[in-house]
């Protein structure tokens, strides 16, 4: 209804409709997660947890809030500042506005200390997380 008057919206789909009737497909290509390195897929797949979530919470889709490609690159780089997020490409003033304080904190607690912890073990060093 709009204005109190009955409105029917159609949409119409110009081209050849395969015979399963599916429509829309997803894009193929590599997963993003393919391209990390093991130790940062915890983080990555955190981030996409916490996307998700937040995502149905905001009844967006989960795009809108963040690519996975987009998610990649911050398991990639993990900035420890706002202005480390807005480096990302893709991310902005509005990403950082909205999600910035979530996506530096509420997901990357436990994959970073997987990160550090996986890195320990590996390198032999003694990183700290304490400033992610």
């Amino acid at each position: 209804m709009h204005g109190n008057v009955p409105h029917l919206l159609l949409t119409l789909l110009l081209g050849d409709v395969p015979a399963g009737g599916e429509v829309f497909r997803r894009r193929e290509g590599a997963d993003p997660e393919e391209g990390l390195e093991e130790a940062r897929r915890p983080l990555y797949r955190e981030l996409k947890r916490w996307r998700n979530e937040r995502a149905r919470a905001d009844g967006k889709p989960a795009y809108a809030v963040a690519r996975n490609t987009q998610l990649a690159e911050i398991a990639r780089r993990v900035p420890r500042s706002l202005a480390g997020l807005k480096e990302t490409e893709g991310i902005g003033e509005a990403f950082c506005r909205d999600y910035g304080a979530e996506a530096g904190t509420t997901p990357r607690r436990t994959a970073v200390r997987r990160i550090v912890t996986a890195t320990r073990r590996r390198t032999g060093t003694t990183t700290t997380a304490s400033a992610l």
